[in-house]
């Protein structure tokens, strides 16, 4: 059981290193490595908690992605210029985020929304980011797979 923890927590770092890396370069988190880190990220949940873990992360990630989808909506339709203020790829990694954590899903969530908030605060006061601007948002949900983890374990 300790050989699947482990390489289940292997393959859920090294997805959210690529969605960090690829969201870096090109905005763009791709479907195929969501769906990476929800596979391995419930497989992790089955082995710590059983399938209890993974529904509870199914629960809450149906919740985030309910709350995003609105909240995108509600931002979007305000915008004159027709992008979008949170993008499809950041949803569907937090729904396998949801997945990867269970319960540990709330306070990873929390710290990443938290982490996100302080750095745009200190990067609009810096002049490094302006009002509307898009901004790299994967290395807050890689935050989010951290600390969400090390609660359940």
């Amino acid at each position: 059981m300790i050989w699947t923890i482990g390489i289940a927590s292997a393959l859920c770092l090294a997805a959210m290193a690529a969605i960090v890396v690829l969201d870096e370069a090109t905005r763009i988190i791709p479907r195929e490595l969501c769906w990476a880190l929800a596979a391995a990220g419930a497989l992790l949940q089955i082995c710590i908690g059983g399938v209890a873990n993974v529904v509870v992360g199914m629960v809450w990630g149906m919740a985030v992605c309910s709350v995003a989808v609105v909240s995108r909506w509600l931002v979007d339709r305000r915008r004159s210029d027709g992008r979008s203020s949170l993008g499809g790829g950041d949803v569907r990694c937090m729904a396998a985020l949801s997945l990867a954590t269970g319960p540990g899903a709330p306070v990873g969530f929390a710290a990443c929304f938290a982490a996100a908030s302080l750095w745009a605060v200190i990067a609009r006061t810096r002049g490094r980011l302006k009002t509307g601007e898009a901004f790299a948002f994967a290395p807050f949900l890689a935050l989010w797979l951290m600390v969400g983890v090390l609660v359940v374990i």
